[in-house]
């Protein structure tokens, strides 16, 4: 029990779905551009077909997305994040990172 009330301690995980720390809010806002740039892009793609320039969109996709990984990475195990939304950015961050050591290691 805490000493200002008959509430108990919080536990470590709070059962909190929104990010509770600035970092956490920093990476669901880093994939929220993740899902609004991909989406446009997809859009842009179906319209007017593919292009060379279009590659240089991919670029702040890219960054969107490894940007809000490991953003998500720092404010769970540094900050001690534990809202449920800020591993959705996690995810997408590492599934970047796969991609972009693969296109690194394995070139066309």
């Amino acid at each position: 029990m805490s000493e200002r009330g008959m509430h108990p301690e919080p536990t470590r995980f709070s059962g909190a779905i929104l990010p509770q720390t600035r970092l956490g809010r920093i990476a669901i806002y880093l994939f929220i551009a993740f899902l609004v740039l991909s989406t446009s892009l997809s859009l842009i793609v179906g319209v007017i077909g593919g292009s060379p320039l279009l590659a240089l969109f991919m670029i702040p996709l890219g960054v969107a997305a490894l940007g809000g990984g490991i953003a998500a990475l720092v404010s769970i195990f540094r900050r001690g994040e534990r809202g449920a939304l800020v591993f959705i950015p996690l995810i997408v961050g590492l599934v970047a990172l796969l991609f972009v050591a693969g296109e690194v290691v394995v070139p066309h």
